[in-house]
């Protein structure tokens, strides 16, 4: 009894967000073990965003003393917390958020503890705060190794950066904003869904519906023909078009319009009834066929199918990758996914509609599990698995210490405006510029705060751009502003609190994607520029 009242309070507390991610999510979310190296406000601050939802266990490290300087910046110290060691008035006062999150901190240098390898090993992800690139770069090679997830969060001035290091990282719930590719068998319904398809006879509900009658028998066969899935309508809508033209399926634009004016012939005595617009929005979905592997998230199974680990992975992802190859090559299509979209459709039609795709799902799923054999995976995330097979997603993330050692080809963005005249997204020059700022640091042993520093940083920076970074596209050989190195300059190193919350919170985010492997976590860097409010993400 009084397990179930924990647990019913603890479902209360986290219920808004186990709806955002499930239990299975909040379970990887109380499982990890985060280190946050250097207590300075953006890093503070994502810990901030991370203790509330739950994170199982935090390390904090830092050995600096609270001074007035984190007075004005740091929202986690307080007045009476000067000449105390920063990382415990911080923990203290983050643990005070949430008492289910346990932890320690340790008053050692953030640097030094960033290169031990015996102490990085034990945790499952590390937020490095305002640490410089050479810090960096054997923290990186150390994540890599034990295959931790690494947050690396930058502010200096006005502008911020985050950079995602986490291996190969693997998703099974992309959930993706427009998700709207679902794999309904339109184009081959099994033998189940066909008979549901053809027990509307939607030519009939037609020649009874008279548009100026609302009541009796007109009224009725209105009733229903709006309400009937627009699964069911794309069906028929095939079955005519197949009918009309020799048994082919809508291929190019011209016959796709075709099939479109079926639909709209079909539903054209109901002014805009939501079920015929859905059918035509959604339209597209007649043309998957069997065979079609979805590319939808990162380029889905075909980039899965053809990755370096898809044959000899060792992790679940890869059995049950290797597994549904197999399913995929023996029955030539996808198991089918007791995932549906909503319809507009009366309660009970939906419900028997979701439970033959139950159904067939359940079939499929044996089927699968047939072909996998004896194995310790779990049937729950098997099933799981098989329930977003249109949805799963490989991200190849580059070690960091790579980056630093020889970027990727930096593609510069370009837009126009209503007057066609081109627009130069510069957040690649902050990168090039934050770069010429730890090199200038490397060298020197502080970061640049003079007049006379400018035309130096400048100096860095334009060398970066010419034999460093591989810049493409167009503008690619336009020089650094040097606005931007005036302006970094002019920054002194400064940590602005509403910057570090913006990084927070998008760094944070970024965090729980990674740790729950769910949704679609960018790759690689963010750079955000507060002067314009601009922001881009970039593959270095």
């Amino acid at each position: 009894m009084e397990q179930e009242q924990k647990k019913q309070v603890f479902d209360n507390k986290y219920d808004r967000q186990i709806r955002l991610w499930g239990s299975n999510g909040q379970k990887r979310i109380q499982n990890s073990k985060l280190l946050l190296l250097n207590c300075e406000p953006s890093g503070v601050e994502t810990m901030k965003n991370l203790v509330l939802p739950g994170i199982g266990n935090i390390t904090v490290v830092d050995n600096a003393q609270v001074n007035l300087k984190d007075l004005g910046k740091n929202f986690f110290v307080s007045e009476s917390d000067l000449g105390k060691n920063r990382g415990q008035a911080v923990f203290d006062n983050l643990l005070e958020m949430n008492p289910d999150v346990k932890g320690d901190f340790k008053n050692e240098d953030p640097v030094e503890m960033a290169q031990n390898e015996e102490f990085i090993k034990q945790f499952s992800c590390v937020i490095a705060s305002e640490l410089w690139d050479h810090h960096l770069k054997k923290l990186s090679q150390i994540c890599e190794k034990y295959n931790i997830t690494l947050i690396i969060i930058n502010t200096y001035g006005l502008i911020g950066r985050i950079r995602l290091q986490n291996g190969i990282h693997t998703i099974i719930e992309s959930k993706p904003l427009q998700a709207q590719y679902y794999d309904l068998k339109i184009t081959k319904p099994w033998k189940e869904l066909q008979n549901f398809v053809d027990s509307f006879d939607i030519e009939a509900l037609n020649q009874k519906i008279d548009p100026k009658v609302m009541d009796g028998e007109s009224g009725k066969a209105i009733d229903q023909l709006m309400h009937i899935p627009y699964l069911v309508i794309l069906i028929k809508s095939l079955d005519i078009y197949r009918k009309q033209n020799a048994g082919k399926d809508p291929k190019t634009f011209a016959e796709k319009k075709a099939y479109k004016n079926i639909i709209k012939e079909m539903g054209n005595k109901l002014d805009q009834a939501e079920n015929f617009q859905q059918a035509e929005s959604f339209s597209y979905q007649a043309y998957i066929q069997p065979g079609d592997l979805p590319t939808s998230v990162n380029g889905g199974l075909k980039t899965i199918f053809q990755h370096e680990k898809f044959q000899n992975g060792q992790e679940s992802f890869w059995f049950l990758a290797r597994a549904l190859k197999q399913f995929y090559e023996k029955y030539g299509t996808l198991p089918v996914s007791s995932n549906l979209p909503d319809m507009e459709s009366k309660t009970d039609l939906y419900q028997q509609l979701k439970k033959i795709f139950q159904q067939k799902f359940e079939e499929d799923l044996k089927l699968f599990k047939e072909i996998l054999g004896s194995t310790d995976i779990s049937d729950d995330e098997i099933k799981l698995y098989i329930q977003h097979v249109c949805y799963l997603s490989v991200v190849d993330y580059r070690p960091y210490y790579k980056e630093l050692e020889n970027p990727l080809n930096l593609e510069i963005e370009v837009n126009y405006n209503e007057m066609g005249e081109i627009i130069i997204n510069n957040c690649y020059q902050w990168i090039i510029g934050l770069r010429a700022l730890n090199i200038y640091f490397e060298r020197n042993n502080q970061y640049p705060i003079y007049q006379k520093d400018e035309q130096v940083l400048y100096d860095i920076a334009e060398d970066l751009r010419v034999n460093y970074f591989k810049l493409e596209g167009e503008n690619s050989q336009e020089k650094i502003d040097k606005k931007i190195t005036d302006e970094l300059v002019r920054y002194s190193n400064s940590k602005l609190h509403n910057i570090a919350s913006i990084l927070a919170g998008i760094a944070s985010q970024e965090t729980i994607k990674l740790v729950t492997h769910q949704f679609q976590p960018f790759n690689n860097t963010f750079i955000y520029e507060g002067n314009f409010c601009k922001a881009q993400t970039l593959q270095l």
